[in-house]
């Protein structure tokens, strides 16, 4: 009896050991599942308001500052609106310079025709450019024949003349200049009794080297007869005008038609057709 109550007691103790045990296995996994679970964050309603932001400190921001500028010490001058003290804006009157006064100036034009055929007629002392040998009386005038082919109005088709330095004035001025040059020359070494021009102060056959004085001042009056212009025989002005005359002596290998390539020059310079 003793031994089945024992034998009893023993299964019982087996029966409920095995029940922990089970326990024991099945307990840890929900708890782990529970721990892997997510916690559940409470609903919050979306609000437009501004998140409130911390106000700086006033003294950590001007402690940052860089240092402020030198100011130089001077004394301050009450200047009402519209008032101008001397001394307060401007320098003394003593200290301003004064511009210089200068003559009113306008551009400068160009020649019509009618002009430029009668400065060509009074320089060259009764040449024109014409078709036969410069007589202004008795040729054809070629200045008044191409009249309309250098800009002058005709008052049908235009009424303003055209006074543009253009290439077609230049040609003409430029064919116009070498035959009055031509006849001078002709004339002036043809005729030692008429008012010499081109050979005011030197003979046809001077050069640089045996008249320089002479150049010089044949150069000088040219340029005062046909510019207005006087330009002293030792300017440096001088200096271009007398290496045309040079060069053009030593290819020409004659001073006299030197001295009609200078008049060319000097006709189709603009300060002879400009004013």
């Amino acid at each position: 009896m003793k031994n089945l109550i024992t034998s009893l007691c023993i299964g019982s103790l087996l029966i409920s050991s095995c029940a922990d045990m089970g326990d024991t296995n099945i307990r840890p996994l929900e708890t782990q599942e529970q721990a892997e679970a997510p916690a559940e964050v409470p609903y919050e309603e979306p609000t437009n308001e501004a998140p409130e932001l911390e106000e700086p400190n006033e003294t950590e921001i001007f402690s940052e500052l860089p240092p402020q500028p030198y100011l130089p010490e001077t004394e301050a001058i009450d200047i009402a609106l519209g008032i101008l003290i001397e001394g307060a804006l401007f320098p003394p009157a003593s200290e301003v310079e004064e511009p210089p006064v200068e003559g009113l100036t306008r551009p400068r034009r160009r020649m019509d025709i009618d002009q430029l055929d009668a400065a060509m007629e009074r320089i060259s002392n009764g040449i024109c450019w014409t078709d036969g040998n410069g007589d202004c009386v008795n040729d054809d005038r070629l200045f008044v024949r191409l009249a309309s082919s250098l800009g002058k109005p005709d008052f049908r088709n235009s009424t303003q003349e055209d006074l543009s330095p253009s290439a077609l004035f230049q040609k003409f001025l430029g064919d116009a200049a070498r035959f009055v040059c031509h006849q001078m020359m002709i004339r002036e070494t043809g005729d030692p009794s008429v008012e010499a021009i081109l050979f005011k102060h030197v003979a046809p056959t001077d050069t640089l080297e045996s008249n320089l004085e002479g150049v010089n001042q044949n150069l000088s009056s040219l340029i005062l007869r046909f510019h207005a212009r006087h330009v002293p025989t030792d300017s440096p002005r001088l200096e271009l005008w007398r290496w045309l005359f040079q060069t053009s002596s030593y290819v020409a290998n004659d001073p006299a038609l030197a001295w009609r390539n200078v008049c060319v020059a000097l006709f189709s310079h603009p300060d002879f057709f400009t004013y």
